[in-house]
């Protein structure tokens, strides 16, 4: 006879989890101040948490996720100064067809 007083363990629940590494479309643009060209996912098809985290000025996780999705861009991406990432911000947006407050 089974003792009632053991219980087995808690079935653990997972949310959902993508399938597949998502694949996003790329652009190519350009800066003055940088040799070659800039080539990221397109500005409007960010991760929800990379676009809340970089509208409330956080660029961490944008540097996380350019790390695994545009590698050959992100250390320029990184080297970027204050003063230069309004214009950067701007070449991205208008390559990738969105206003870049958006």
């Amino acid at each position: 006879m089974a003792n009632e007083n053991t219980k087995k363990p808690a079935k653990k629940t997972m949310g959902p989890k993508r399938r597949n590494k998502k694949m996003y479309s790329m652009v190519s643009f350009e800066l003055e101040a940088f040799e070659g060209e800039f080539t990221l996912p397109k500005l409007g098809s960010l991760p929800l948490g990379v676009a809340s985290a970089l509208q409330g000025g956080d660029g961490s996780k944008l540097m996380k996720f350019l790390a695994e999705y545009a590698p050959e861009s992100a250390g320029a991406v990184e080297d970027l100064s204050d003063d230069e990432v309004e214009d950067f911000m701007k070449a991205w947006g208008k390559a990738s067809g969105v206003a870049s407050g958006e």
